[in-house]
Parts: C-alpha cells; sequence; structure tokens
C-alpha cells in the first residue's frame, strides 16, 4: 500500500511542477505577425471558456475546436496554456480523445518546432500521469532530443521534471532524485515558488517511497501550507493525503485522522481527482479494517470503486483487491474472483520486482484460507509471506527491491506488417492440339522447372560463398584484432611490470588488476563468458542494458525463459540477439528496440522489433552486402531453427522459430 501511495504522491506533484512551470514558459522561437490586441482576445476567450459550467469532455471538445480554428503564429503563442487545460481536465476526467490530438497536433506543425515540443511534453505527461506508461513516457521525451538547443530554463525545468518521473515509475529512485535535484536548481534560478515547491514535493515523495518519512514530511507540511495559504484547494487535497498516509506509516494515527479528515472536507466541496480519490479511500479502508471497523473499512472501499472504474490502472485495482478482500472475506461466501486476482497480482508485481505488494498480497492470502480453516493452502501462503519478509529484511534500500521491467510500447501505432508474397499466374491457351503439342509442352514445363532450379541453386550457392567468406574475412579480422590487443596492451603492460620487477621494483595491487580486467575484456570479445556466469536470461539483460546506456536506443525486454534450450542453442541465439541490435544501432535509425521470447506450442520463439526507417529485404539479401543478416539466417538454420524477416518504413521484425526438441 505505501508503494502506491508513495508513486501517487510523487505522481501528483510532478504534475503540478510540468503543468504550471511549463506552460508559464515562454515559447524558444517568437511568432510572427501576433499583435497585442489579438493575444488579448485569445486570453480573454480562454478565461471565458474556464468561467463556464459545462461538462468536461465538452469543454475539451470546445479547446481543442478553438486551437484548429486559430492562426498558426497563434497556435505558437497558445499552444502551452491550451494544451495545459486539456490535459488538466483529462487528467481529472478521463478523455481518450487528448493524447490523439497532441499527436496529430505534432504532425500538423511540422514547421513550428516549439508546437512539436510541446505536444512531444504533453504527450509524455499523458503517458506518465494519466495512463502510467513508463515506457512510451520515456519514448516521447527521447523525441525531444532535436529540440533541446532551443530549450530555456523553464522548458528544461519540465523536461527535468519528466525524465524524474520516468526514473520513479521504473523504481530507479536515486535517478530520479537527481533529476528532482537539477529541477530544483533551476525553479531557484527563476526564483519561481510554485515550480520550487513542486519540485521539493516530488523529492519528498520520493523519502516516503524510500521510508524516510522522517524527511519527507517537513518537505510536505511546507508544501501543504502553500496550497492552503494560496486557496489551491486542488493541489491542497493531493498534499492532505500525501501527509496523512506518511504520518499513518509512522503510526501517528492523530495526525493521520487529522489530514484525512480535511481531506474528505475539501472532496465534499467538489475538488475531484479520481487517482488521489483511490489512494484516500484505499489507504481509509486499510485503517479502519486494521482497527476492526468493518463497516467503515467496507464504506470506503465501495467509495474506491468508482474512480478506479473512471481511472483506475491494472496495477491499481489489483492494489485494490490486496488490500480491500480481507475486509470482503467477512461479507462475501464466493471470493473465488478476488482470490484469482491476487494470485495474479502475485506473478505482476513478482516480475516488477515489488516485493511490497507480493508480501502484502501473500499474507492477506493467508488471512482468508485461515478464517476458512482451509489450513493447508493457509500454511503455504504464510511460508511464502514469511520468504519474502526475509528477502526484504536483507536488502540495503530500506526494504525496497523495485525495479520496473520495461515492456515495449512503441510512440506510433503498432507496426502491421505485411506479407510479401508472390504469386504467378500463367494461363495455358493450348486446348485443342494434344498430341505433339501437348509432349513439347511437358518438354518446354520439364526445362523450365529444371532450369529455374538450377538458378535458385545457384543462386543458394552464391549466397552462400558470400556468406563464408564474409565469415572468413570476420574471423581473420577478429584474429587481428585478438593479436593488437595482446601486443599493443596486455604485452605491454606485462613488459612494463618485467622491467619493474628486474629494477627491484614492487608491483602493486592495482597493476594486477589492471591486467586481469583486460585479459576478461579480451576473453569477453572472443566468447560471452557471462551466458556461463550467469545464464541466457540474464545475460540477454545485460546487453540490451549495456547498449541502452551506450547507444541513443531505448531497448526493452520481455523474456520467457525456464531453459528450455541447450547451451549452444543458447548461444547461437544470444549471437542473433548481438547482431540484430548491431544492425539496428548502425542502419535503423531507431529510437526504440525491443527482445522477446516465448513458447509457442512446441516452438521457442525469439523476436527482435525496432520502428526504424526499414529496408528492402529482398534487395538487401540478393546484394550479398549485409553479412549481419545472413549470420542471422545461418545461425538460425544451424540450430534448426527457422529466421524470418519483415520491414517498412514503420520498422523491422525479425523472428526466429527454434524447435524445442530438435
Amino acid at each position: 500500500m505505501r508503494a502506491l501511495c508513495a508513486g501517487a504522491g510523487l505522481l501528483i506533484f510532478s504534475l503540478i511542477l510540468l503543468l504550471i512551470t511549463g506552460c508559464k514558459n515562454k515559447p524558444t522561437r517568437q511568432p510572427k505577425l501576433v499583435s497585442s490586441a489579438d493575444k488579448q482576445l485569445v486570453t480573454k476567450a480562454l478565461a471565458s471558456m474556464d468561467s463556464l459550467q459545462e461538462d468536461p469532455h465538452n469543454k475539451i471538445a470546445h479547446l481543442k475546436s478553438y486551437y484548429t480554428s486559430l492562426s498558426e503564429p497563434l497556435k505558437a503563442s497558445f499552444a502551452r496554456p491550451i494544451f495545459k487545460k486539456l490535459f488538466m481536465i483529462a487528467y481529472a476526467h478521463p478523455d481518450s480523445t487528448v493524447l490523439p490530438f497532441y499527436k496529430a497536433q505534432f504532425i500538423l506543425s511540422q514547421d513550428q518546432p516549439e508546437i512539436q515540443a510541446q505536444t512531444l511534453l504533453s504527450q509524455a505527461a499523458y503517458y506518465l500521469y494519466i495512463n502510467q506508461q513508463a515506457d512510451s513516457g520515456l519514448l516521447a521525451l527521447q523525441a525531444l532530443k532535436p529540440y533541446r538547443a532551443a530549450f530555456n530554463d523553464t522548458v528544461y525545468n519540465s523536461y527535468y521534471a519528466l525524465i524524474a518521473q520516468t526514473y520513479y515509475q521504473k523504481g530507479d529512485f536515486q535517478r530520479a532524485a537527481d533529476y528532482y535535484l537539477k529541477a530544483i536548481k533551476i525553479s531557484e534560478k527563476l526564483k519561481d515558488s510554485m515550480s520550487m515547491i513542486g519540485n521539493y514535493g516530488n523529492l519528498a515523495a520520493i523519502y516516503s517511497s524510500m521510508d524516510e518519512e522522517d524527511k519527507a514530511i517537513p518537505i510536505k507540511k511546507w508544501s501543504l501550507e502553500y496550497y492552503t495559504r494560496h486557496k489551491n484547494d486542488a493541489y491542497a487535497f493531493i498534499g492532505e493525503v500525501s501527509l496523512a498516509r506518511s504520518y499513518a506509516t509512522l503510526s501517528q494515527m492523530d495526525s493521520a485522522f487529522y489530514h484525512y479528515k480535511r481531506a474528505l472536507a475539501l472532496k465534499k466541496t467538489g475538488v475531484s481527482n479520481p487517482s488521489v480519490e483511490i489512494i484516500l479511500y484505499t489507504n481509509l479502508g486499510e485503517i479502519y479494517y486494521e482497527r476492526n471497523n468493518l463497516k467503515k473499512a467496507l464504506y470506503f472501499f465501495d467509495l474506491c470503486k468508482a474512480p478506479l472504474a473512471a481511472i483506475g490502472t491494472e496495477e491499481q485495482r489489483l492494489m485494490y483487491v490486496i488490500f480491500s478482500t480481507p475486509a470482503y472475506e467477512q461479507v462475501k461466501t464466493d471470493l473465488f474472483s478476488e482470490i484469482k486476482d491476487m494470485k495474479t497480482a502475485i506473478q505482476l508485481f513478482s516480475d516488477q520486482n515489488n516485493l511490497i505488494l507480493v508480501k502484502a498480497a501473500y499474507f492477506n492470502l493467508y488471512m482468508v484460507y485461515d478464517k476458512r480453516h482451509q489450513y493447508q493452502n493457509a500454511l503455504g501462503y504464510y511460508k511464502s509471506y514469511d520468504s519474502v519478509t526475509n528477502i526484504l529484511s536483507s536488502q540495503a534500500n530500506n526494504k525496497y527491491i523495485t525495479r520496473l521491467r520495461t515492456q515495449y510500447d512503441l510512440q506510433k501505432k503498432e507496426t502491421t506488417i505485411e506479407k510479401q508474397q508472390k504469386q504467378i499466374e500463367r494461363k495455358t491457351a493450348f486446348t485443342r492440339l494434344l498430341g505433339v503439342l501437348l509432349i513439347a509442352g511437358v518438354a518446354i514445363a520439364a526445362f523450365l522447372i529444371t532450369y529455374t532450379r538450377l538458378r535458385r541453386k545457384r543462386k543458394e550457392t552464391a549466397l552462400q560463398q558470400q556468406f563464408s567468406a564474409g565469415l572468413i574475412a570476420r574471423g581473420e579480422a577478429e584474429r587481428g584484432r585478438l593479436a593488437r590487443d595482446l601486443h599493443d596492451g596486455l604485452g605491454q603492460n606485462i613488459l612494463v611490470l618485467k622491467h619493474q620487477l628486474k629494477d627491484g621494483g614492487k608491483i602493486d595491487a592495482a597493476s594486477i588488476d589492471r591486467l586481469l580486467e583486460e585479459v576478461r575484456a579480451i576473453s569477453r570479445g572472443v566468447h560471452p563468458i557471462i551466458l556461463d556466469q550467469i545464464g541466457f536470461k540474464e545475460s540477454v539483460y545485460h546487453i540490451c542494458k549495456h547498449l541502452s546506456e551506450k547507444e541513443s536506443l531505448f531497448i526493452s525486454t520481455d523474456l520467457q525463459y525456464n531453459g528450455e534450450l541447450g547451451k549452444e542453442k543458447e548461444l547461437q541465439l544470444f549471437r542473433i540477439f548481438q547482431e540484430g541490435l548491431n544492425n539496428v544501432i548502425k542502419y535503423a535509425q531507431a529510437q526504440a528496440a525491443n527482445i522477446q521470447t516465448k513458447i509457442e506450442g512446441s516452438d521457442f520463439v525469439a523476436v527482435i522489433r525496432d520502428n526504424g526507417k526499414g529496408f528492402d529485404v529482398q534487395s538487401t539479401l540478393n546484394s550479398g552486402a549485409s553479412f549481419g543478416l545472413f549470420s542471422i539466417l545461418e545461425r538460425s538454420r544451424a540450430i534448426n531453427g527457422k529466421a524470418s524477416i519483415h520491414s517498412s518504413t514503420s520498422g523491422t521484425l525479425i523472428k526466429i522459430k527454434i524447435p524445442i526438441h530438435g
């Protein structure tokens, strides 16, 4: 529960930072032909829309329509405030049209980079705060790279806050804190108190996530006082819930209930924020259940259902199930769906390494089965709970091992891969002549078939020769590299040590360590030792992480592997992944790539995807110029696998099917 609440606290404070500071920023390029009178007219029109009491979805439609009616210079001047208004409404009242609108404006603003940059920032905010999709948010932020040279301090402030939120959602608290500190530094430089409060609030949320509430509470109180003093009820609502949860974590329940009651009072005034309401009601339901007040616990758990239905993610729904099921167990006879959901939650949060929630799910399943006198099941879940508790207690990061595994989500629409099939239709017009002509026709057909087969065989032989020649050339190049590494690096360092010994000198441990590291580096170049040391799955994670950090390419993984392949197949598939990713980096001009493995029937399937520019597969293979593609095809054949390559302007997909038993 603590992870849920801390995440929401950070999410909302980041929202404050992004949407308020970003909208105050001046465009990076001054729009042309915009008079002050025109600006005043637009400002008044927007103020008039704000004052209207109308359905939120109608207001979104009116804002979008009004923006599209503006001249191009006025769009450049008012993109930020209008995009901000759209976001704020969609955040409280989910609307599926806002994100497509941002994407459409990016396409329609090819000659206005300041608008394009704002659409990408808005898309990133939508993915992070509304959809809770860190990977998609990161892709939008990476797409901002060409525009960063024109960023001013205020835009960088918003940009750093979004980057920080991305790392936070991925469980990398240290990087998240680093980027918030960067944003705080800019806020102080700009003397922007609102932005400063938001960034410090984000930092406080990170402290809460790491169970350092003693550091978080003073900052949260300071932020809440600011919002209350400025009568900003929407943000005060967020602050009250966040501060209440911190006090509850420290078991200071009088202070916690004081702020929970203030939050409920703000809700009665009309403040609406479904994400925060989910946290508020779930927290209160959990607390009242622990205090044996079942009636109030069920009351707040029931209140939680409406915001969950409106905006809740699958993770939020499963968190709710974890904490509400013990209460509903006392009034429901059939808990089949709840128990099923809790088991799903264990699998999901285990995959995400969120052991706090896994622990809670195991304990609550234990309680459910214990109360229903199913003691064997209860004992099993209690053992699992105890095991996770021991794992958590041994960790240095205050019980947190939360590193979310990234899911592949390209910025563009999901690529539709068209199968390239050539159909040759031939019609015979010779229906009258059967005798000699029929015999001649058969002879000609036989000749054509034989000729076609010979051509195909020669082509395959030529391609095989090209591959072999490339393999030999690459082998010679590799031997040359090894010789240079041994002579220029390792050999020279050994020679230095020899002279040191000869002159009566001492060899320090650091020199020996450097030699060992050189030997390891050379060894890694010859054979991927990590396969033997940490196994296939972790080795693939390692190379993807290494290349992501080294190259300007976002690489995500979705690996389902439990040792189905032998060592030789693991090695060849590992090399295929290396070759495929190297090709993406060299040629694809892609922003993102994905490595996936899964079981399909009796086959083990491996997939390499990217969202690059694509290429003509057949002509590239026919040219013999791509050793990398031939290497992938040949390595697949070597392990009885079958590789297929599909490519279009939306990206490339390489799929390898390997029989598990064969």
